[in-house]
């Protein structure tokens, strides 16, 4: 429960100002919007690289899923 509240009041200690910035100021919303989306972007990049070695192991298993119409 501690780490979760911390690690809450960290982001909130972040998140606040930045987000108050952003608000007001046309040219920080654009540099906030875009650091946000490419913090977005990355995580879900690679577990779409992870999850392309474990389809190919799943298809080698299950032939049928071929046949079914899943491509690796």
């Amino acid at each position: 429960l501690a780490l979760s509240a911390a690690a809450l009041a960290l982001a909130a200690a972040i998140a606040l100002p930045l987000g108050w910035w952003a608000f007001r100021s046309a040219r920080a919303e654009a540099v906030v919007g875009v650091l946000l989306n490419g913090v977005q972007v990355v995580p879900a990049l690679a577990l779409f690289g992870l999850l392309i070695p474990l389809l190919s192991a799943l298809l080698g298993a299950a032939p049928w899923l071929r046949a079914a119409g899943l491509e690796a």
